[in-house]
């Protein structure tokens, strides 16, 4: 109940704009004392610390499989319940079958360690859960209205951390309606006024990783600072205002094959699936708009 207490409002978002990490966030409310007390109360020893390790991945227990990674719980958990909220039937997952073909084996690295595993029983409950992942970040998680919101959003808390109107302390400890309504309080926010009325900008261009140059490096999700720039100085080029037009690239694993081990013997199964993705939005007054989009990594740019 715990692995996600680090994040912030509106999940994952805040993290692309250069806020804290929420698993570190995670560390840093769970070493907050009320928050440890009432963790000792529990009888388990040292559960503060333990918890901690678990949740940002640094934990040699074989229950670490089941907080991050390819199998973890929440997973299971957020796929079926998005893929019910928005009325798609892309988060069908055989859970019941999938928790009961879960196993420790040990690992073949002679420490005498373990791991969670799935027996083959499970491996189509597994794969199912794999192309629910797959499906939902292809057709909802990177919809471009929702990458075209998301690069709003950034960029409009980012604008009111810059000019003081928000402190990242406070963010960290509050909820999404309060966030939203702390936003919609300042006098300049053109961005947020088009969130809440739902006019959100547009696709400008989308280019795939294959046309994106191999030496372009990591700067979109690593340095927020600089996409702005970027952004208004490409605006400026096309005589456009400032924050009107945005980069965002969504950064996650392509297909992967990860092992999953059985009692019996190992079988290759996709666990992680979905071509990397971000894009860039703009006024539909102004007419233009661009993004980066990968599929890998790639760029996009659209057109009201």
């Amino acid at each position: 109940m715990l692995h996600d207490i680090g994040h912030y409002p509106f999940s994952h978002a805040l993290e692309e704009a250069g806020l804290l990490s929420h698993e570190d966030l995670a560390a840093e409310h769970l070493a907050h004392p009320e928050v440890t007390a009432a963790l000792a109360r529990t009888g388990i020893p040292d559960a503060a610390r333990r918890i901690t390790e678990l949740i940002t991945g640094r934990s040699t227990s074989p229950l670490q499989g089941l907080i991050s990674g390819s199998l973890d719980l929440d997973k299971i958990d957020y796929l079926t319940r998005d893929a019910r909220m928005c009325g798609v039937p892309y988060g069908t997952v055989d859970v019941d079958r999938l928790l009961h073909s879960l196993t420790l084996v040990p690992l073949p690295d002679g420490a005498g360690r373990r791991a969670i595993a799935v027996r083959e029983k499970g491996a189509s409950a597994l794969e199912s859960l794999t192309f629910a992942k797959y499906q939902m970040y292809r057709n909802v998680y990177w919809h471009h209205a929702v990458r075209a919101a998301t690069a709003m959003f950034k960029r409009a808390v980012r604008a009111a951390i810059a000019c003081g109107q928000i402190e990242v302390a406070w963010i960290a400890h509050t909820t999404d309606e309060a966030l939203m309504e702390r936003l919609r309080q300042m006098e300049d926010a053109p961005l947020v006024r088009r969130l809440r009325r739902r006019r959100l900008y547009k696709r400008l261009l989308d280019l795939p990783a294959t046309e994106v140059p191999t030496d372009a490096g990591e700067w979109i999700p690593a340095e927020p600072e600089l996409v702005a720039v970027v952004e208004d100085r490409l605006a400026a080029e096309l005589g456009l205002a400032p924050t009107v037009l945005h980069i965002h690239e969504r950064h996650q694993p392509c297909l992967a094959l990860q092992r999953a081990r059985t009692r019996q013997h190992a079988r290759r199964v996709p666990l992680a699936a979905g071509p990397l993705v971000g894009h860039a939005a703009l006024k539909p007054t102004q007419g233009v708009k661009c993004a980066l989009n990968d599929a890998s990594q790639g760029t996009a740019m659209t057109r009201s």
